[in-house]
């Protein structure tokens, strides 16, 4: 579980697994709704997760490490839980999970159009 306290921020979940191969689930929940308790929103599958990062192992790469938030996603929202849920494939996993925000930016230094050449 992670509380998000930052308006507009983007936010990152990082799982690095020594041992097995695992799945990540991402719900939220907040506070003020009081049409839900705190355990029904768990995600416990991909039918009832908001985001999903798979087969992680290991030998994956940063970028499969990694699960990005961005702010202006469906779903995304600030001042509430984000639920983590980790699944292990294996009977045995160890792994390690960091969760917290940053500011992701994304600029594009040369947009080249289609059999432009430089």
């Amino acid at each position: 579980m992670y509380y998000h306290d930052r308006d507009q921020v983007d936010m990152l979940i990082q799982v690095n697994p020594r041992v097995g191969m695992v799945d990540v689930y991402v719900q939220t929940f907040k506070d003020d709704d009081q049409s839900q308790n705190f355990a029904d929103r768990l995600p416990k599958s991909k039918r009832n997760s908001r985001w999903i990062k798979e087969n992680i192992n290991s030998q994956s790469s940063m970028d499969e490490k990694q699960l990005v938030i961005l702010n202006d996603e469906n779903g995304y929202c600030s001042k509430c839980y984000y639920l983590i849920a980790v699944v292990s494939h294996d009977k045995k996993a160890e792994y390690n999970i960091l969760a917290h925000y940053f500011e992701a930016t994304f600029e594009n230094v040369l947009l080249l159009k289609l059999g432009e050449v430089q």
